[in-house]
């Protein structure tokens, strides 16, 4: 996870993290996505900077 250093929010730092990590877990313990999902859609991934 990237936190930008000048971040001024520690709480909602925190909160946004908590969140992405319990869905994390809950798609891995649904075996979400599926690796056929994964790979039908890996050519169409972007970097969200470029």
């Amino acid at each position: 996870v990237f936190i930008e250093w000048d971040a001024k929010d520690k709480k909602k730092i925190h909160d946004r993290n908590y969140e992405a990590v319990r869905l994390a877990i809950k798609r891995a313990v649904n075996g979400e996505p599926s690796v056929d999902e994964i790979l039908a859609k890996k050519d169409a991934a972007v970097h969200p900077f470029n």
